[in-house]
């Protein structure tokens, strides 16, 4: 009985990846151009920072894990439009008055565009990390490495919603 249980999920994973390549565009290639459009009030050099950090994360992340099935030309639009840095950890005031602190939040979409600039998929996308990304210690650096901790996991989270 187990054997054939495993031949039911053998042909029926075979069923999916066959129609998954027979849905997918004649000389689909993988994407590989990448926008970031961030829309942020009031952050200027954190929203400078994630523009220039999040295209070069997105395209590591598009290299370790390619996304396939779109037509030629297509690119990928992303809109940040909402960060939030947490109080450091120790340091007192906020809500909570310091000690436990909330995660660093960062939240937009993902926007695949065909080269005619139509919206093939749009994806709402958010990105936690721990405050701590910045090092044990509060420093004028640890908010710039947050921010990049930060990014990087939103690539991480755009490029396996698109795959």
């Amino acid at each position: 009985m187990r054997s054939s249980r495993s031949r039911s999920a053998k042909l029926a994973a075979a069923l999916v990846t066959g129609a998954a390549l027979l849905a997918s565009p004649a000389g689909a290639a993988p994407l590989r151009r990448v926008a970031v459009q961030v829309d942020l009030q009031g952050v200027g050099a954190i929203a400078g920072h994630i523009r220039q950090t999040l295209p070069r994360q997105l395209a590591g992340e598009l290299a370790r894990n390619p996304v396939e099935g779109y037509p030629p030309g297509a690119r990928l639009v992303v809109r940040v439009t909402e960060i939030f840095l947490a109080n450091e950890p120790g340091v007192r005031g906020g809500r909570f008055g310091g000690g436990m602190a909330m995660p660093d939040a960062i939240e937009g979409e993902a926007l695949v565009l065909d080269a005619g600039g139509a919206i093939i998929a749009r994806k709402p996308v958010s990105g936690r990390s721990p405050v701590s990304s910045g090092g044990a210690l509060p420093s004028p650096y640890s908010e710039p490495r947050r921010v990049e901790a930060l990014t990087g996991n939103f690539a991480y989270w755009i490029v396996r919603g698109l795959n």
